[in-house]
């Protein structure tokens, strides 16, 4: 069970997080504030941003149940996203912000037309906000296993707060708590690490665990030859993910190309440190013994997904607990809001002005913007309650699907149009088409 210092941990992070949002409300006087900071933000905030957004509470639940079971096989998707940032660094965040755009899904126009920009809106209205819920859900169950309050609950309670946060500060709030989240998990994962490295003589204490070749390539992998098919087809995602025009959001924020380049290694040197840091705590909760099912009776079959939090509460004292839920959240916060964020201005941009709205006003923008932002978080938390309800499908297994089947058909064009100003309206669709089959 946990402490009064771990709930006050909690609370106070959860109001921290909505008085963030009320503090950066006066920072927002049009749209462009509101979706990309006016483009004045440095290098380090973006960076940090970046990096916050491509990880998530994912990686402390269905990611750390996926190195409890089978070792350090997982740890490759997060290696593949130091090679993706890299390689945004040296070729596509100049390019990101030379576009000079307050949305990606302008981007989108500027390279495919009109037509390809409005089929991509309504394409990432629905992906996007399917991402957020599997996000939402993920650190619900975080919550959901320390507090020992229904998943349901958790996951009305970080929604309502995560909506609440965007909707007043806009890119100012998501992107200022990102920064300050990126510093929350840095300091808990060096903790959690040192902690476990404490607890053991040597690693081969905690790897033991795994016979041969397991340990890298994971439990019933019988063909090498699959596996390193497999480490391809991440490899390609995830290059593909951190490359393309929707991607480019944190990148347009900042004040010129040099900042960008900046922004991409800083958020590379992160991930680099988590590849370390994020999966020995649950490999070393594998290796304990401990009965996962008896410590989190709550969440059944998928106790496994409480591995991380398993270490943090065996080896560290009263308060910390809190303090790694705050961090759970501040991951969850920060993909989600800026989810929402994203495709609150690409339908404000590129439906409500152009379709609903033609005589729109800055200002009228500006309240259909915080209005969009309400409606798609209340449809994330809906979401999210629905995944809760599915049976035989891991939290792992949901994230690597949405990305293999969705993420990447929609990628493949954008990564190809930063390449070509202007190209034939119908080719994105073809290339879509293809990338699916």
């Amino acid at each position: 069970m946990i402490s009064g210092y771990d709930v006050s941990a909690i609370i106070f992070y959860f109001i921290f997080m909505v008085v963030l949002g009320l503090i950066f409300r006066k920072q927002v006087a049009n749209t462009s504030d509101y979706f990309r900071g006016g483009g004045k933000m440095v290098w380090w905030m973006a960076g940090s941003s970046a990096f916050m957004t491509t990880f998530s509470a994912w990686t402390f639940t269905g990611a750390a149940g996926k190195a409890y079971l089978d070792g350090f096989a997982v740890v490759w998707i997060f290696i593949f996203n130091i090679v993706g940032y890299l390689v945004c660094a040296r070729i596509f965040a100049p390019r990101f912000r030379q576009l000079d755009v307050i949305t990606p899904m302008e981007a989108i126009r500027q390279r495919y037309g009109e037509k390809t920009e409005r089929f991509y809106t309504f394409i990432y209205m629905v992906t996007g906000l399917m991402g957020g819920a599997i996000t939402l859900y993920a650190v619900s169950i975080f919550i959901s296993a320390v507090i020992g309050v229904d998943i349901q609950l958790a996951i009305v309670i970080t929604g309502a707060a995560v909506v609440f946060m965007t909707i007043t500060g806009g890119a100012w709030a998501v992107v200022s708590s990102d920064f300050l989240q990126a510093l929350l998990i840095v300091a808990i994962s060096v903790v959690t690490f040192i902690a476990v490295m404490n607890n053991v003589d040597n690693l081969t204490d905690i790897t033991d665990h795994w016979e041969g070749a397991t340990l890298w390539s994971g439990n019933g992998i019988h063909y090498q030859e699959i596996f390193l098919l497999w480490i391809g087809a991440i490899f390609i995602q995830r290059v593909i993910d951190m490359n393309n025009i929707g991607q480019s959001v944190r990148f347009l924020c900042v004040k010129d190309s040099a900042q960008a380049r900046k922004a991409a290694y800083l958020t590379a040197l992160l991930f680099a440190f988590g590849s370390v840091m994020w999966f020995i705590p649950p490999m070393w909760s594998a290796s304990s013994g401990a009965e996962l099912s008896e410590m989190y009776p709550q969440l059944g079959a998928k106790a496994h997904q409480a591995s991380y939090l398993a270490a943090v509460q065996m080896l560290l004292p009263a308060g910390m607990v809190g303090l790694v839920v705050s961090a759970m959240f501040a991951a969850t916060m920060s993909t989600l809001d800026s989810r929402i964020n994203f495709v609150a201005a690409s339908f404000v941009k590129s439906i409500y002005k152009p379709l609903i709205n033609k005589g729109a006003t800055e200002r009228e923008e500006l309240r259909a913007s915080r209005i969009t932002t309400g409606v798609l978080g209340l449809i994330v938390i809906g979401f999210a309650l629905f995944l809760n309800e599915l049976r035989g499908i891991s939290l792992f297994s949901m994230m690597i699907i949405f990305a293999g089947l969705v993420n990447i058909p929609m990628m493949i064009p954008q990564t190809l149009g930063m390449f070509f100003k202007r190209i034939p309206d119908w080719l994105a669709g073809r290339q879509f088409a293809l990338a699916l089959l």
